[in-house]
């Protein structure tokens, strides 16, 4: 499986006006579960069904584990209390976070697979700035 630099990629800027989380002066903590709960909101109105949240593995964390129809979906969230194109959500995805967040996935799916479930996963990454979904990377390690 090759990754590659979310830095690489082109950042449109997509705003979400449908999900809206007031913007009010909040920790790093505060700030990371907003957005959690923010990309979570966007997701289900997509169509997503958010199955897990916070999974922890022995390779690292998973924010949100999703499902739309056969695949599993791995997001890493990034979310920044302000909006400022300089510190975009997505260029603090670097190489490294890439592939723990795969190695996660890897074993998250094995524990599945050793269930009797046949599924196969892709990694997406969502930046969420002021309460707003503004930017979302699907399988950005295919």
């Amino acid at each position: 499986m090759q990754l590659f630099s979310l830095a690489e990629i082109p950042v449109p800027m997509v705003r979400c006006t449908s999900v809206h989380l007031s913007s009010m002066a909040e920790s790093h903590i505060e700030t990371g579960k907003r957005g959690e709960d923010c990309a979570a909101a966007y997701l289900t109105l997509r169509g997503y069904r958010i199955l897990q949240r916070n999974i922890r593995t022995q390779a690292g964390e998973i924010d949100l584990i999703a499902r739309l129809g056969d695949t599993i979906i791995f997001v890493e969230v990034k979310a920044n209390a302000r909006t400022h194109d300089a510190f975009a959500p997505s260029i603090r995805v670097d190489q490294k976070k890439l592939n723990r967040l795969s190695a996660a996935a890897e074993l998250w799916l094995e524990l599945e697979r050793e269930r009797g479930a046949d599924l196969s996963g892709r990694i997406d990454v969502i930046g969420v700035c002021e309460g707003k979904v503004v930017e979302h990377f699907e399988d950005v390690a295919g």
